[in-house]
């Protein structure tokens, strides 16, 4: 079996631990976590280095970054941070293995949001900028943020010229935008290596925390749909990317910025059944991928953990049993505290499995065996969904091949196992 070896650097940020809980349950895959500071990190990567110099610090973060690609035999590298990515993506050959991001061209553009907006000022609807040198034709209030960062993080308000002079004096590199006083968007894409836009999922920023966006649900927006396919025929994208928007008092979508990255939020994605970290990697691999969104109602809320809330109802459970229930002879430890809130609930719970031996004396061994209601044993080539009596179902299963199929012929809600948290009831013991 050929196992693939993944860097996530920085691993600690909330894009890493995104990006790590993308890759739960996937097979040929070792994730491998690195950080320049003392992070969280460390008690979620099995494999981690901690202690790397400083991205800022470009030789010493270099040297130290090859030797851990070199002793770990890493083939791929996923940037968690902006400034990493520039740093990866710009000595990508000398480390040694793929970066899994867009070009550095792009990257470049994206790190600037006065690059951004003068690269995409006549195709899409960007913000005015204001000179510092003429405040006559200033109109307040005005926004003042860094050009390089990210979400919210050191935007100022300024209400009247003596605000803005006071916060000019003190950082003078701040560039000045027109106040959008209106909601704010953030935009989900994928775009393949034939530079196909495949997916594009926007959602609110409904609660926002030290510019992270803590609380977001999917909307349904032809012109963000539109502003997707104009930003991605003009730069050239790879993989999972995202931009926001803020609407303007007129209620008219304004770009803020764009990012070639994952983004920490993007979990909601997966809860639906599109996994963005795990498809740029097939991408960068160049493997050809199918796109399922499930477009039910769902709202992604985090404090220190992910939860969900989704729209949806059952009253029974179809799961497959190896590599899903056991994985490498061990209990699937989320999916069983899972079953437990079912059976908590009543829900039924059903094994749907080509497990070679026997399924009910499998089960005994493991100990499971009263959590579970029905045991079906496929014996043939049969399609799964063949035995889905039950409407009001949900299917769990490690396959794609599998979810795709039942999701097809049932239309009931499917569910990998990185998305097995989305299930989960953090209210219940």
């Amino acid at each position: 079996m050929i196992i693939d070896n993944i860097l996530v650097f920085p691993c600690g940020t909330e894009i890493g631990l995104e990006i790590y809980r993308c890759f739960q349950g996937v097979k040929n895959v070792r994730l491998f976590g690195a950080s320049s500071v003392d992070d969280h990190g460390r008690f979620v990567f099995k494999n981690y280095t901690g202690g790397l110099p400083s991205v800022y610090d470009k030789l010493l973060f270099l040297k130290a970054i090859i030797k851990v690609v070199k002793n770990n035999n890493i083939q791929y590298i996923y940037p968690a941070h902006d400034d990493a990515l520039i740093i990866l993506k710009k000595f990508e050959k000398k480390i040694g293995c793929k970066v899994i991001s867009s070009p550095l061209k792009t990257c470049l553009i994206a790190r600037s949001k006065s690059l951004t907006y003068k690269t995409l000022r006549n195709i899409v609807n960007v913000p005015m900028v204001y000179s510092s040198l003429d405040f006559k034709n200033i109109k307040f209030p005005v926004f003042l943020k860094p050009d390089a960062s990210q979400g919210s993080r050191g935007v100022i308000k300024a209400s009247n010229l003596h605000q803005l002079n006071f916060y000019l004096k003190e950082c003078p590199e701040l560039i000045i935008l027109e106040y959008l006083p209106g909601d704010e968007f953030t935009i989900d894409c994928f775009t393949d290596f034939r530079s196909n836009l495949r997916y594009v999922g926007s959602r609110i920023r409904q609660r926002i925390r030290n510019g992270i966006s803590v609380r977001t649900m999917p909307v349904k927006d032809t012109a963000l749909e539109a502003m997707a396919e104009k930003i991605n025929k003009k730069l050239k994208f790879r993989g999972a990317w995202f931009f926001q928007t803020k609407k303007d008092e007129h209620g008219k979508h304004k770009l803020l910025e764009i990012a070639p990255r994952i983004a920490g939020a993007m979990g909601i994605n997966r809860a639906m059944g599109v996994n963005l970290a795990l498809l740029g990697y097939y991408d960068c691999k160049k493997i050809k991928v199918e796109i399922y969104n499930q477009e039910f109602s769902v709202i992604f809320d985090r404090a220190l953990y992910n939860a969900f809330s989704l729209k949806i109802r059952y009253s029974h459970v179809y799961i497959d049993f190896d590599d899903c229930l056991i994985i490498d002879k061990k209990l699937n430890s989320k999916l069983i505290y899972f079953l437990a809130q079912c059976r908590n609930r009543g829900v039924k719970i059903y094994v749907l499995s080509r497990h070679i031996k026997d399924l009910n004396h499998s089960l005994a061994e493991y100990g499971i065996a009263g959590l579970i209601d029905n045991v079906i044993s496929i014996i043939d080539q049969s399609p799964k969904s063949k035995y889905i009596k039950h409407k009001n179902s949900i299917f769990i299963d490690d396959s794609y091949k599998e979810r795709a199929e039942v999701l097809l012929n049932k239309n009931i809600p499917v569910f990998a196992l990185d998305a097995i948290e989305s299930l989960i009831n953090h209210t219940e013991i």
